[in-house]
């Protein structure tokens, strides 16, 4: 074929950034066509069933040819290394085609090409779009008699289409991660991708959004954030069918509804302006952890709610920042702002217990009054009674706190303005999806302490988000310390923090800041009650640990709450977790020898340096990040406070890529 019409078909396509929809190229036949083509006569009809192949860490794959006639195929790779080569250069008719990668001389990384097939008698070239990278390293650690860990759940992203209760899916709408390299290959063009130094933008994610819209019919795609590839589409027909065309493109890595979230607040109404006594402070042992520390201002929470009174009296001196996600157009007034609105009630009254100004003669006080708040709102658009909360919006939220591009127009989050504790007192039956538990884990990683409400409706396992491995799930007590009615406990429970009766008794609830009922009235203050009112109880106490050392990882914090919990002493129980948290005995505790994490390192299957260091999260997981040539690697695990060790081999080769292991540790 002529390779300068592909490339410049390719760059063509390439600039326009959809060359992922040209797969069907179709010419009206003449008016009066020969009833007996020569088989030899070009291809008027020309497709293949893929827009796109990935390698991730493989080296063969297949794409079936769809002609009517002659045709020919070329790669583009703009390396010095021609890596990718096709079993055949021209066909006649259908034909599979088989990829094959050779990484031997290549640097190990992650690289695009191009497959261009032409034919004469088509309009223009069918494009596809191929990312190739080197094969990587995970795996698990075990401990001896190791039973399911407590706040462990293998949740998967794709889940099953009618998880969670029926009605909290919104209609049409989809949640879609899309696979990094092949959207990068689409957006950049052949060579080395370089995702690592030059993460996504919003500008080459819409492209592959795009295309995947054009290819499976879908509409109104809005790119959430930079970074790791993630849209919402929106699409009419079966659900069914529409998910299972996503899932069968190669350029999809997770699809999902996108589901509405609700506050786990019981109703509550307000019956008095100021209540001083707010038991659930001297429950936890606060007024003892307040003789050592009331906090730092270094240390920022974030509240990701429904809304927020931004000028109450005891709040206004507390924000850092802030967005509001609930506004589709970031472009406009994005400051949070739910004053007047019901959903500002939820929002305010959370944050306040987090980090309420203190000893300040008037209203409440704060579990970590020196802790400064990031207020992200996430549903009550300003000026209305709308408390919509959907996934969509809260991938943006976890975006915009890990410090990505949220939006072409919002600048990222500044390094200081980043918190170190995410509180989320939102949640559902329904899995959130893969994108969602990848940011989770984002953030664990990043040493962020994330807190999120067990549930109220007393199941007996954990809600979404709070049943991630990565969060701590807070379940609730009421005034005697016993597991409140409605909580949710059972797996995935970490412990417990107070969240009121629940029956309407104002003096038995959590106490704490309220929005004024208009823009004119006064600053209120009340009592509520539900898991959402527990959960900051354990994030304002996760920001008193880290205004002591802030050196503390996520892992760190939650060990410490678990071991002042007080039922840490007789072991994990369904019913409690470990316990009713102290936030003194927290404090002490990290005085203590105490677990650490657990780590895993990468070395040579000979001799030489380590390659590699990954802390173990908390569901004993690990994935190394360097991309590895084909070869005899090992894994050595330790935990230098239990003094449990163990090794694995790890033989890496381009047939079955990544490679995953098992350590067992061992005394």
């Amino acid at each position: 074929m002529n390779l300068s019409r592909a490339l410049l078909s390719a760059v063509s396509l390439l600039a326009a950034v959809t060359i992922l929809v040209a797969c069907t190229v179709s010419v009206d036949p003449s008016p009066d066509p020969d009833p007996d083509p020569d088989p030899r006569d070009p291809a008027t009809t020309l497709e293949v069933d893929a827009p796109a192949v990935g390698f991730p860490g493989t080296s063969s794959a297949t794409i079936q040819v769809e002609a009517d006639g002659a045709w020919t195929a070329d790669t583009v790779v703009d390396t010095a290394v021609d890596w990718l080569t096709l079993s055949r250069t021209s066909g006649d008719g259908n034909a599979t085609l088989t990829l094959t990668v050779d990484r031997s001389e290549l640097a190990p990384g992650e690289y695009g090409a191009l497959v261009v097939l032409s034919s004469d008698g088509a309009d223009s070239d069918v494009v596809v779009v191929v990312a190739m990278r080197f094969p990587r390293v995970h795996g698990s650690v075990v401990y001896p008699d190791e039973v399911v860990p407590f706040g462990a759940l293998d949740a998967d992203g794709f889940g099953a289409l009618g998880d969670g209760p029926v009605g909290d899916e919104v209609e049409g709408e989809w949640i879609v991660t899309l696979d990094r390299g092949l959207t990068a290959a689409a957006a950049r063009g052949p060579g080395l991708l370089d995702l690592d130094a030059r993460p996504l933008e919003i500008a080459e994610i819409r492209g592959t959004g795009l295309a995947l819209a054009e290819r499976h019919g879908l509409g109104d795609v809005r790119v959430l954030g930079s970074g790791t590839p993630v849209v919402r589409v929106r699409a009419a027909g079966s659900p069914e069918g529409i998910v299972r065309g996503l899932r069968a493109d190669p350029r999809v890595v997770d699809v999902a509804p996108n589901r509405r979230l609700e506050f786990l607040q019981l109703a509550s109404e307000p019956n008095d302006p100021l209540y001083p006594q707010q038991w659930h402070y001297p429950a936890i042992d606060l007024p003892e952890a307040w003789e050592v520390t009331t906090g730092s201002d270094d240390v920022i929470v974030a509240v990701i709610d429904g809304g927020f009174a931004m000028t109450h009296e005891d709040l206004a001196a507390k924000w850092v920042a802030g967005m509001d996600f609930a506004d589709e157009d970031l472009g406009e007034d994005n400051t949070p702002d739910a004053t007047g609105t019901g959903c500002a009630a939820h929002g305010t009254h959370v944050a306040g217990t987090v980090g309420a100004v203190t000893d300040n003669g008037v209203g409440v006080a704060g579990v970590a009054p020196e802790s400064r708040l990031l207020p992200v709102q996430i549903g009550a658009p300003s000026g209305t009674d709308d408390c919509a909360l959907k996934t969509d919006a809260l991938v943006l939220a976890l975006k915009y706190v890990l410090g990505e591009q949220v939006d072409e127009e919002v600048p990222p989050l500044a390094a200081d303005q980043r918190p170190r504790v995410v509180n989320l007192s939102i949640g559902g039956r329904g899995p959130l999806g893969g994108a969602i538990e990848d940011l989770l884990e984002e953030l664990h990683a990043e040493g962020v302490v994330v807190v999120a409400a067990a549930g109220n409706d007393a199941g007996s396992s954990v809600m979404y988000p709070a049943i991630y491995a990565s969060t701590i799930a807070v379940g609730a007590t009421d005034h005697e310390g016993s597991l409140a009615h409605y909580s949710a406990f059972g797996t995935g429970l970490d412990v417990l923090a107070p969240g009121g009766e629940g029956r309407g008794t104002a003096a038995n609830e959590v106490i704490s800041t309220f929005p004024r009922p208009t823009d004119s009235g006064d600053d209120r203050y009340g009592p509520s009650a539900g898991t959402s009112m527990a959960a900051p109880h354990v994030a304002g106490v996760a920001a008193l640990l880290l205004a002591v050392d802030a050196s503390l990882g996520a892992e760190d914090v939650r060990g410490a709450l678990h071991r002042s919990a007080d039922g840490y002493d007789d072991g994990w129980t369904p019913e409690r977790g470990y316990g009713l948290i102290s936030a003194r005995v927290a404090l002490d505790a990290l005085g203590d020898p105490r677990h650490a994490d657990t780590v895993a390192q990468l070395f040579p299957g000979g001799t030489g340096p380590m390659i590699e260091e990954v802390q173990v999260d908390a569901a004993g997981t690990f994935r190394f990040t360097t991309y590895l040539e084909a070869g005899d690697y090992f894994v050595s695990a330790f935990n230098e406070d239990t003094g449990h060790d163990g090794f694995a081999d790890a033989v890496v080769d381009y047939v079955d890529g990544d490679a995953d292991v098992v350590v067992e540790m061992e005394p």
